[in-house]
């Protein structure tokens, strides 16, 4: 997995296009893709022409629960693996493109915690074999067969934990994600070959464009509150430990993220000192749906909430902006923002 995602500048007027949570919802990537300038709307390749142009996509591209998705409803069942699919060949597109004198684009995959879940479910099938876990599935619903299984499978604690996990990840929209693949042993081949190096390699924690933490949300331990580059030094399991912080974090909002029951949400002063720990001056994340169909600002723009899926329509971030290498400011203006929030303390 990729640890941070620093990148180099120049100094050509920049675009960063930001998506939010997608949920197996692939028309919509295509359609602000395209409409960032990013995408040829009729061959869906990477444009040329966008050279200097940053894509960000800030997690949970996985597991549909129903919620609506733009495009033909007849296809929405196909759109997780569609959405794997293309962003594998965006990034070869950029890879091949980035040879080419002037071209300085890139394409940061965020890590967000339905992929977590769903890789860590791949890796749980894996031990546990593809048989069990397919009638763990079939049966879900059906206690006492259930029972019978989980007394076959748990015989230790650590067992009992992968089955837990796996069971929650199923009913969070893991179905779906198995179905957009084809069935079980599709998804599965899937996820050993070409899809599954998506989520173990090709993932990142975050990345800094124009002084702004892109990341899937912030971690409720203030511990894991540093700049990438400290983030990207630590230790592996510590280093996991804080991804898995970054992605579930719902305290920035008011929430406890395993109960759910509302908390005191940070005071503008609080989230002064957050973006200081990071060592940026605004973060734009996801995670945490706000009910809205544009980005949602809260603490007078400094937190940019982009998690606007199940509504068709719905915007991105757009923002360009020029380097100023002399002195290592920047310049910019924002598109597409056309809802700005001033909340010090958001409301859900």
């Amino acid at each position: 997995m990729i640890r941070t995602g620093e990148v180099r500048r120049n100094n050509a007027t920049r675009k960063v296009v930001a998506i939010g949570d997608l949920h197996g919802d692939y028309f919509r990537m295509v359609r602000l893709m395209t409409e960032g300038g990013v995408l040829d709307p009729v061959t869906i390749h990477w444009r040329p022409e966008a050279d200097q142009v940053d894509v960000v996509l800030v997690g949970d591209y996985v597991d549909w629960r129903y919620e609506q998705l733009e495009g033909n409803p007849q296809e929405w069942k196909l759109g997780i693996s569609r959405i794997v699919g293309l962003l594998l060949d965006l990034a070869g597109e950029v890879e091949e493109l980035s040879g080419r004198r002037g071209f300085d684009s890139h394409l940061h995959t965020l890590m967000g915690n339905h992929d977590m879940m769903m890789w860590e479910g791949f890796q749980i099938v894996e031990r546990i074999g593809l048989d069990h876990a397919q009638l763990l599935f079939n049966n879900v619903n059906h206690f006492s067969l259930i029972g019978k299984l989980l007394e076959k499978l748990m015989s230790t604690p650590e067992k009992s934990q992968d089955v837990a996990r796996l069971l929650n990840w199923y009913t969070q929209g893991g179905e779906m994600t198995i179905a957009s693949y084809g069935g079980m042993k599709e998804w599965q081949d899937a996820m050993t070959g070409r899809h599954g190096e998506f989520f173990s390699r090709h993932l990142k924690l975050g990345v800094v464009l124009n002084n702004r933490l892109y990341c899937h949300s912030l971690p409720d331990d203030e511990t894991y509150l540093m700049p990438l580059t400290q983030l990207a030094a630590l230790p592996s399991v510590t280093y996991e430990k804080a991804l898995e912080s970054f992605v579930w974090g719902r305290r920035i909002w008011g929430y406890d993220v395993f109960s759910g029951r509302k908390l005191d949400p940070p005071s503008e002063a609080d989230v002064d000192r957050i973006l200081a720990k990071l060592g940026v001056q605004s973060v734009v994340i996801g995670h945490t749906p706000m009910g809205k169909s544009r980005p949602y600002y809260a603490y007078d723009g400094k937190v940019i909430n982009l998690d606007t899926h199940g509504t068709p329509g719905s915007s991105g971030f757009v923002e360009e902006y020029k380097v100023d290498s002399r002195r290592g400011r920047t310049s910019g203006k924002q598109t597409g923002l056309l809802h700005r929030n001033k909340r010090r303390k958001p409301v859900l």
